[in-house]
């Protein structure tokens, strides 16, 4: 009996994609961001939807990630969807839905957009509309979560 040798795909290497390229597309649908070589940031303005606020947005640029700060006006501390520092928590990083091979400029400044439509919607209802990631049911996240579905929500 001949056996058949299974074809070996090699696994795919993940490229990020270097500051001048980010920085390019950044300039090109956001020309409002100006990029900071020496502190590897973009800073610019944008203007939500909701209530038409101008928030100034900073974005550090990391080989894995970009963190996303609002430096004013100031969020209000321990809002929902950020980390201990205060930056945004965008996206749920084990579903890879950001990778260093992305564009910033499509991916991490719309989602900024999108956190900002929400927690302006937060800070008028106290309840947080936007997509969540699944967490455990036994985390302070997990019992909001099913108070909101238990609401009906």
């Amino acid at each position: 009996m001949i056996k058949k040798r299974k074809k070996r795909i090699p696994p795919r290497r993940v490229h990020s994609l270097n500051l001048a390229l980010q920085n390019f597309w950044i300039k090109k649908f956001f020309p409002q961001f100006e990029y900071q070589d020496d502190a590897k940031q973009w800073s610019g303005r944008l203007i939500s939807t909701h209530m038409q606020q101008t928030y100034s947005v900073k974005i550090v640029y990391k080989s894995e990630y970009p963190q996303v700060f609002i430096t004013h006006p100031q969020i209000i501390k321990n809002s929902p969807h950020t980390y201990d520092d205060n930056s945004l928590c965008l996206y749920y990083p084990p579903d890879k839905s950001y990778k260093k091979d992305k564009l910033i400029a499509k991916t991490i400044i719309p989602w900024t957009c999108e956190w900002l439509y929400y927690y302006e919607i937060w800070l008028e209802t106290g309840v947080w509309w936007g997509p969540e990631a699944p967490h455990s049911i036994h985390s302070s996240k997990g019992e909001k979560i099913l108070r909101k579905i238990g609401r009906g929500l």
